[in-house]
C-alpha cells in the first residue's frame, strides 16, 4: 500500500508507554465488574481506553471512577452527544469562530481546541452547550480516549463579564469535569483582562483541584509566560495572536469539510457496514474503522485523502491520494489466488475487478505527478512532492497470497532466503522509481508478525501460532532495512525511514492485557475455527466489543491496534522507527 500525504507534525515516547501496568489493567477490570451489565447501545464509549481515562481523572479510585462513569452513561443516554453532527451546530459562522479544533497538534501530539469567548454569540445557551459537547466528542476521538491528550487555548482579547454568563460557564465546567474528565492536559488562558480576576475567583469554587492545576495564564507582554506557547507549539502553525507566525485565520469552508469527514469517521466507529468501495469492507479497508495510515494522517493534522480512482481534480490530489489496493503485492501476480480460487464470491469479484499490483500503483502515482506539474508547473510540483510523505506498506500479500498459497509454485522455485532477496530487489527498484517521480520522504513499513493471525491459527492442528510463518518474513524485513540504508546513502535528498511493524505486533501479542486486549486468537468477524477459515462477509455480525480484539478478520488488525501502530510510527523511538519517526520526518 502507498499513501501520499502533505506533511505536518510530531511526538515521541517509546512503545512501552502504550502498555498500562498490570495494576492499571486490574483496576480497569474491577471497574467493569462494578459497572455490572454494560449498555449495549454504547460499547465504544465503555471501552478500556475510556475507563482508563476516567480512572486517571479520579486518581485511580475504582469507586470514584465507576460512580462518574455511571453518571456519564446516564447523561449520554439522555443527551446523545454522539448523534450531534456538524450540520447541527454550523448554522452561524460566528459560533464556529467562538470555538474550533485546529488543524495542527501541539509539540506533544495533542489535539488543540481554541475558544474565543469574546466573539459575540447569537444563539441560546442550549445551542452553545451543544457546540461545546460536539467539540469535546471530537477531542475524545482525536485522542482515542487517552487521558490528558487535548490542549485548550482560550483567547480572552476583548472579553467582558457579559461575554460568558456565569450560568453558561458553570454548566460548561460541569460537563467537562463530570462527563469528559481527564481529557484536557493543559488549559491556557491567553491575555485575560484585569476584570477577569474577580470572575476567576468566583469560578474557582466550581473548578476541581485536578483541573485547576492544569490552568496556565499567558500574557503577550510577558516574555516568561509566552515561553509556554513557544515550548508547546510550532510557531509556524500557531496563530499570531498567541505568539505564533500563522496569520491565515480560520478558513470556514475548509474547516466545515474537515468536520464533516470527522463525522463520517465517528459514524463508522459505531456502525459497521459492508460496502464494495475500493473493494474493501468496513469504512475504508480491512478494519472496523481506521487503518494505521489514516490514523497517521489524523496525527499529522491532515484530512483523509481520497482513493486515486476518485481523485479526479488537481485540487483533490494536492492534499494527497490513496493508491492502495486489496491483495496487491510487490510481485505482479501476488493476490491472484483470489481470482483463481472460488474462495468466496464477494472477495473474488472484488479482487478480479480491482487488484492493483504495486507496479501499477506507482504508475498511477506518476500520472498524479504529471497532473500536478501540468497545472502548477514542474518546479512547483517538485517542491510540493519534496514536502510530502509517501507511506508504503507492501510484502504481506507476497507471502500470504503467493509464497504460502497452495495454488502457487513459488515455494518450490525459491527457498525462504531466495524469495526474500527477490522481493527486496524488486522493492528497491520500485521505491527508486517513486524517488525518480519526485517523492523524497518515505515511511516504509516492514511486514508484521503473521504467525498468529486467525487464518494461520485456523490451519494449524492445535490452533497454535506458527513460528515458521514468522521465520519466513523476518529475512525480508532485514533485507528492507539494509536496502533503505542504501537508498538513503545513494539517492540525494531522499529520507527513507523504517517502521518495525513486526516488533510492535509482537509486543502486543506478548502482553495483550497491558494494551487493553483480551481476545488474541480469533477474528472479530469471520467464520470457522478462530474466526479465520472464511474472512468477514456482508451477512456476518461482528463481535460486540471490538476494542478488546487484536484481530478484526482472518488477516487484519482492529482499529484499536491500528491506533497503536500509528502512534508508534508518529512518535516512537529507535526501537520501532529507524532512523527517525514520522513526526520528525514531517518537520524536515
Amino acid at each position: 500500500m502507498s499513501y501520499l500525504l502533505k506533511t505536518r507534525r510530531e511526538r515521541e515516547p517509546p512503545l512501552q508507554e502504550h502498555a498500562a501496568s498490570e495494576e492499571q489493567a486490574a483496576k480497569i477490570n474491577k471497574v467493569r465488574e462494578l459497572l455490572g451489565e454494560l449498555p449495549t447501545e454504547m460499547p465504544g464509549f465503555l471501552s478500556d481506553a475510556t475507563i482508563r481515562r476516567f480512572l486517571h481523572a479520579r486518581n485511580w479510585s475504582t469507586i470514584q471512577a465507576t460512580k462518574t462513569l455511571k453518571e456519564a452513561v446516564k447523561w449520554r443516554r439522555q443527551y446523545k452527544p454522539e448523534k450531534i453532527r456538524w450540520e447541527d451546530i454550523a448554522e452561524r459562522e460566528n459560533e464556529v469562530k467562538r470555538a474550533y479544533i485546529t488543524d495542527y497538534l501541539d509539540n506533544n501530539g495533542r489535539t488543540v481546541l481554541v475558544s474565543r469567548p469574546s466573539v459575540k454569540s447569537v444563539t441560546s445557551v442550549k445551542e452553545q452547550i451543544k457546540q461545546l459537547v460536539y467539540n469535546l466528542e471530537n477531542l475524545t476521538m482525536g485522542s482515542e480516549n487517552a487521558p490528558e491528550n487535548a490542549v485548550w487555548v482560550i483567547d480572552f482579547r476583548g472579553w467582558t463579564l457579559s461575554s460568558t454568563p456565569l450560568a453558561m460557564t458553570r454548566q460548561s465546567l460541569d460537563i467537562i469535569q463530570n462527563y469528559y474528565p481527564g481529557l484536557v492536559a493543559v488549559a491556557i488562558l491567553c491575555n485575560p483582562p484585569k476584570i477577569f480576576e474577580s470572575f476567576w475567583k468566583i469560578m474557582s469554587y466550581f473548578i476541581e483541584p485536578e483541573m485547576k492545576e492544569k490552568v496556565r495564564f499567558v500574557y503577550s507582554n510577558n516574555s516568561e509566560s509566552l515561553r509556554i506557547m513557544t515550548d508547546m507549539f510550532d510557531p509556524d502553525k500557531l496563530e499570531s495572536e498567541f505568539g505564533g507566525r500563522n496569520t491565515w485565520g480560520l478558513d470556514i469552508v475548509e474547516y466545515s469539510e474537515r468536520m464533516r469527514r470527522r463525522d463520517q469517521i465517528k459514524a463508522s466507529h459505531k456502525n459497521w457496514r459492508w460496502k464494495i468501495l475500493g473493494y474493501m469492507y468496513g469504512k475504508d479497508g480491512r478494519s472496523n474503522a481506521v487503518t494505521h495510515h489514516e490514523q497517521g494522517a489524523e496525527l499529522l493534522g491532515l484530512p483523509l485523502v481520497p482513493p486515486y480512482s476518485q481523485a479526479s481534480s488537481v485540487q483533490q490530489v494536492l492534499q494527497g491520494a490513496n493508491y492502495a489496493s486489496a491483495a496487491a503485492g510487490i510481485l505482479d501476480d501476488s493476490g491472484g489466488n483470489f481470482i483463481k480460487e472460488p474462495v468466496d464470491l464477494y472477495l473474488r469479484v472484488a479482487m478480479q475487478a480491482g487488484r492493483i499490483p504495486f507496479n501499477q500503483q506507482i504508475q498511477n502515482f506518476e500520472s498524479t505527478v504529471a497532473q500536478i506539474a501540468g497545472a502548477a508547473g514542474a518546479s512547483a510540483a517538485a517542491e510540493r512532492l519534496a514536502r510530502s510523505i509517501v507511506f508504503v506498506e507492501m510484502g504481506s500479500n507476497d507471502y500470504l497470497n503467493n509464497y504460502l498459497a497452495p495454488n502457487y509454485d513459488t515455494r518450490r522455485r525459491y527457498g525462504p532466503r531466495q524469495f526474500a532477496d527477490l522481493l527486496a530487489r524488486q522493492f528497491a527498484s520500485q521505491l527508486t522509481r517513486l524517488y525518480r517521480a519526485g517523492a523524497r520522504k518515505f515511511v516504509v513499513s516492514g511486514v508484521g508478525s503473521m504467525g498468529c493471525i486467525p487464518t494461520v491459527l485456523a490451519q494449524s492442528v492445535a490452533g497454535r501460532c506458527s513460528p515458521e510463518v514468522d521465520g519466513l518474513v523476518l529475512p525480508f524485513n532485514a533485507n528492507v532495512r539494509v536496502m533503505l540504508d542504501g537508498l538513503n546513502a545513494n539517492l540525494p535528498g531522499a529520507r527513507f525511514t523504517y517502521l518495525d511493524n513486526f516488533r510492535i505486533f509482537k509486543a502486543i501479542l506478548a502482553n495483550p492485557a497491558a494494551f487493553g486486549f483480551s481476545v488474541v486468537d480469533r477474528g472479530c468477524c469471520g467464520i470457522g475455527r478462530n474466526g479465520g477459515q472464511i474472512t468477514c462477509l456482508p451477512f456476518m455480525p461482528p463481535c460486540a466489543d471490538r476494542e478488546r480484539y487484536v484481530f478484526w478478520d482472518a488477516y487484519h488488525p482492529t482499529a484499536a491496534v491500528n491506533v497503536i501502530i500509528a502512534r508508534e510510527a508518529f512518535r516512537g523511538g529507535a526501537d520501532v522507527m529507524v532512523p527517525i519517526n514520522v513526526g520528525q520526518l514531517a518537520r524536515l
